[in-house]
């Protein structure tokens, strides 16, 4: 556990602060750090986005971006706070860019954890 915990951080991830959030439960912090990689909210922003849908892409992003936040996704995080703040003005300027940017963020992450 302690060699995830490790590869976590040097993602980027916020571990000490996520314990904190998660009573000190290890095991319980990987678990939903798993879990958001399969999050529905994932699938429905990529949907949302793609029909134009900015207002529900935006629910779907805010979503997201409180999980990654309390689990301390930190890489996660700031790529989706940035599709947030687009889609919170109701623009879709750069969104096709920053989307990628969390995908490969995502990806980079799913790979970290089947590696383990």
């Amino acid at each position: 556990m302690e060699a995830l915990l490790q590869k976590l951080k040097d993602y980027g991830c916020d571990i000490d602060g996520a314990l904190d959030r998660m009573a000190g439960d290890s095991e319980l912090l990987v678990d939903c750090i798993t879990l958001v990689t399969q999050d529905n909210a994932i699938n429905e922003l990529e949907k949302n986005l793609a029909s134009g849908d900015l207002t529900a892409a935006f629910d779907s992003a805010h979503t997201l971006k409180g999980i990654c936040g309390n689990t301390g996704i930190t890489p996660l995080y700031v790529s989706i706070s940035k599709i947030v703040e687009v889609l919170r003005a109701g623009k879709d300027t750069h969104l096709e860019d920053e989307f990628f940017e969390f995908k490969k963020s995502l990806k980079n992450l799913t790979d970290l954890l089947e590696g383990v």
